[in-house]
């Protein structure tokens, strides 16, 4: 029996049954199945000898309250041998009138158990004589009747599973949409009817073998996700039987038992027509586009020269007005200041005059009574005398300072801003940073640490004003770049013959597609009313006019470098004849 399939299990009890008659010497060999729903039991299988007729057709679906004598003892889980029906006790009366209708003379039942429960039972009668039945009788007969009831329970599983099996078939083959299933190394291991339809192969092929070579990735992609529980869906194209291909939307479901992986169920949907008319669409949006760009094209060139002018124009007034102003602010403040800073000096002599004076005083106490002397020294101390003459230098320097710093930042905003110096000229690069970098200081203190590096670079010829107007910008993008606090560096130095001014940020970096469009006029990231998208458009104007280019290596999450290129060797007038109006 074991070494059976199991639908032939049948056929095996059959003749297991005929081999346990044979070897016990009776007359019919039986099987019995218990229905627990309906509470009947039935003779599923029969073998009988020479001497008597067959049973089974008569005995099937018996209700068990029909053998209550006999049931008790099946419900007990005890063999039954009744070495002769016609001694049974009364109390089996009605098993007795059963058994003699059948001829039974002798029987022997033993229950069979599945799991501890009541399955059914085997049994043999003898139908030519009566008969004592031994113990070891008995046991032969559990024996047999527990592996044939494993062999039952077996091929009960069997059709069970090959009942879903054939309905798995059926729905699946009832659907459309390709189905298989692959094991674990990519072969077909199943196909549905649209499946073989379609690619006319049979489970004995690999799905890599069936799709076109441009997407074979994507079928590892998916063996890859299903051996880590993932569920992934794809398009690829399947060839068809006739060789032609279809784009398919390819799912695979990983089914696994614990962390072993056993099958990927897939399916697959006919997407070729959805992905033509998308590729129509696209084509047409495509064409659409270009008629549209060729017709604004020229319309909007007009338009970016007219407001690009206009801008300049508007840009060179404001210089223009910021230097003047700057002119006026600057002598109006330079000469508050020069007061300030001389009275600071004067009022240090006269702290040294009496410095000296209270020293003198002190030499003199020594000779007053000892009790004056005390007096003046407690007054010495709860003035705090000592700490005044100490601090009243430190505060006087601290003034001075304070004084030739506003006298500095005053005379950088005149340098940065006022017309006469828009001139086309010899000027020091390193001078144009630090006159820049005192305009900006307010906007860079508070977030940002700054680094000077500049180098010993020689003068060069260009238009101071505007190159510090570049600077300018610069400085200004990269400390906006920085959220909360971070470093920029200001290098300066020489390279072959260009001089070249690097700053340098640790901000959040431009994006690969946001870089190639800083340059461009009225390209800006920040919000509405917050800029006019031109101070890099100008900065590159202004460069390119000294002969000279920008460039900028840059990485998100990292920072950016501006690196202005200058010739040496100054380059021709940039404006020609637009000095005489000052420059842009």
């Amino acid at each position: 029996l074991l070494s059976l399939p199991s639908a032939r299990i049948d056929e095996g009890i059959d003749f297991a049954l005929a081999e346990i008659g044979h070897f016990l010497d009776v007359d019919r060999c039986y099987l019995f199945r218990f229905d627990e729903q309906t509470l009947t039991i039935s003779n599923s299988h029969e073998w009988i000898s020479n001497h008597c007729q067959p049973e089974i057709a008569n005995l099937q679906k018996i209700p068990v309250n029909e053998l209550p004598w006999f049931w008790k003892r099946m419900l007990d889980q005890v063999p039954v041998p009744v070495d002769s029906v016609a001694d049974l006790p009364p109390e089996a009366r009605v098993e007795q009138v059963h058994w003699q209708v059948q001829e039974i003379k002798a029987l022997l039942v033993v229950p069979l158990l599945l799991d501890g429960s009541l399955s059914g039972f085997i049994g043999v009668d003898a139908v030519r004589s009566e008969r004592h039945w031994t113990d070891t009788e008995a046991r032969l007969l559990r024996m047999a009747g527990e592996f044939i009831s494993a062999n039952l329970e077996r091929q009960r599983a069997w059709r069970m599973q090959h009942n879903a099996d054939q309905r798995f078939i059926a729905m699946t083959d009832a659907v459309p949409a390709l189905i298989w299933e692959l094991d674990p190394d990519g072969q077909v291991t199943y196909g549905n009817r649209s499946w073989k339809e379609f690619t006319g192969c049979d489970q004995s092929v690999r799905l890599e073998t069936v799709v076109h070579e441009e997407e074979r990735g994507r079928v590892l992609s998916l063996l890859q996700a299903a051996a880590k529980g993932q569920t992934r869906s794809d398009e690829m194209r399947l060839r068809r039987a006739d060789g032609s291909y279809r784009w398919m939307q390819v799912t695979g479901a990983p089914r696994a038992e614990g962390e072993d992986l056993l099958l990927i169920n897939c399916s697959a949907f006919d997407i070729t027509d959805h992905r033509i008319a998308e590729e129509q669409l696209l084509a047409l949006n495509d064409e659409l586009e270009v008629r549209v760009a060729e017709r604004t094209q020229k319309l909007q060139k007009a338009f970016d020269d007219l407001k690009m002018a206009q801008t300049k124009l508007l840009q060179n007034e404001k210089m223009a007005s910021i230097g003047q102003l700057a002119a006026g602010v600057a002598h109006e403040i330079n000469n508050p200041v020069g007061f300030i800073r001389s009275n600071l000096t004067t009022l240090g002599k006269y702290v040294d005059k009496l410095r000296a004076y209270l020293e003198e005083m002190e030499k003199a106490c020594d000779a007053l009574p000892e009790e004056r002397r005390d007096e003046l020294n407690q007054l010495r101390k709860s003035c705090k005398i000592s700490y005044l003459l100490e601090d009243i230098p430190d505060l006087l320097a601290e003034s001075v300072d304070g004084a030739d710093r506003v006298r500095t930042i005053v005379q950088n905003l005149k340098s940065f801003s006022r017309v006469d110096q828009s001139q086309y000229t010899e000027a020091d690069i390193n001078e144009c940073l630090e006159s820049t970098i005192n305009i900006v200081w307010n906007e860079l203190k508070y977030k940002t640490t700054l680094h000077k590096e500049l180098g010993d670079v020689p003068r060069i010829r260009c238009y101071p004003q505007q190159l510090n107007q570049v600077f300018m910008n610069i400085l200004l993008n990269a400390a906006q770049a920085i959220e909360t606090q971070g470093d920029i560096w200001v290098r300066t130095f020489v390279d072959n013959d260009q001089l070249v001014v690097h700053i340098q940020d640790n901000g959040c970096g431009i994006p690969e597609e946001i870089r190639e469009k800083i340059f461009e006029p009225f390209f800006t990231t920040k919000e509405v009313g917050k800029g006019t998208g031109l101070g890099m458009s100008i900065s590159w104007d202004i460069v390119h006019k000294h002969g000279g280019r920008i460039e900028i290596e840059s990485q998100v999450g990292v920072g950016t470098s501006f690196f202005i290129y200058l010739p040496l060797s100054g380059a021709p007038d940039p404006d020609g004849d637009e000095k005489a109006d000052g420059g842009q």
